[in-house]
């Protein structure tokens, strides 16, 4: 019987393991062990006007080093916030009132201080988490009314808050292949109101 060994087989294999132990150095080290960026719901609370609903509502960020580092790198995140109300019926719920606000979340490599701005208003502060709350003290989320909400409704109220990479730059896409969209898991919170 003769037996030969061929090489090749045991290069291919010692090739193979070469290269993904490169790779796995190649990770950065923070991605391997820390927690990914969640959103908070801390404080919720609404107050009824003539012609409107205000909801005022506490948002906090945990675990905010990605999005830190993310945003001091030059991409800009979405904040949205999508407000629902909807008045409760036997078969199904009809909606009163929807409205959507935005804010854009970016960093200034010039001031070194994080800007959230709405539009035509922009806040700035050198953190990021407190300016999150600070933005939510001073902008309730306004749910315009057609006509005045009915005295003993049942009425539920919907809040989903979601954060999305917009503007990310090229020189991040194109050395991490599989960019993620969404910076954390979008927040959903639901409360039955009766006025």
């Amino acid at each position: 019987m003769n037996t030969t060994y061929t090489p090749s087989c045991g290069l291919k294999a010692c090739l193979g393991i070469l290269i993904l132990s490169l790779l796995l150095l190649m990770l950065p080290k923070q991605g391997l062990c820390a927690e990914s960026a969640s959103l908070a719901l801390t404080e919720f609370a609404i107050e009824t006007k003539p012609n409107a609903l205000l909801v005022k509502s506490a948002l906090t960020l945990n675990n905010p080093a990605e999005v830190h580092a993310s945003l001091r790198n030059g991409a800009q995140i979405l904040l949205t916030c999508t407000a629902t109300l909807k008045e409760k019926g036997l078969l199904y719920n009809s909606t009163v009132v929807s409205n959507i606000h935005t804010f854009l979340i970016r960093h200034d490599t010039l001031t070194r201080e994080f800007i959230i701005s709405n539009g035509a208003e922009a806040m700035r502060m050198k953190k990021l988490v407190p300016l999150l709350e600070q933005i939510w003290k001073e902008t309730p989320l306004s749910l315009p009314l057609r006509k005045p909400l009915e005295h003993s409704e049942s009425y539920l109220l919907s809040l989903e808050f979601s954060l999305e990479y917009t503007n990310v730059p090229a020189w991040m896409e194109k050395h991490l292949l599989f960019w993620p969209r969404k910076v954390a898991p979008t927040l959903s919170v639901s409360q039955s109101l009766v006025f």
